[in-house]
């Protein structure tokens, strides 16, 4: 649960990927811009500071550029981008995933 001064302003969840931890975050309107920010960044913190896992790593489709936007606000690294075999929303996307080591952190 991500709070900001003690308000609740959505949800972080994880989802272990072998030794490394996919993110994704659904944050409420009361938190956007910098705030969505700072509340991720910690989430991040946590979870270096709380698990082993090697890196964090997330992903954005090519037809989200505000995700794109955000994954790298919050410091995690652009890498790969690659062909989606299917569709989203009857059109063809391409997917990017990006990462934050635990060194790099």
């Amino acid at each position: 649960k991500a709070l900001i001064d003690g308000v609740s302003c959505g949800v972080f969840w994880a989802i272990w990927k072998g030794n490394r931890v996919e993110a994704h975050t659904a944050l409420l309107g009361n938190c956007r811009g910098m705030r969505a920010i700072k509340v991720t960044k910690a989430a991040i913190q946590w979870v270096f500071s709380h698990t082993q896992a090697e890196a964090v790593d997330s992903f954005a489709w090519s037809d989200s550029p505000a995700v794109k936007w955000f994954c790298r606000a919050v410091g995690l690294n652009e890498g790969r981008t690659e062909k989606w075999p299917n569709t989203r929303h009857g059109n063809p996307v391409n997917i990017t995933y990006y990462y934050l080591s635990r060194e790099a952190h």
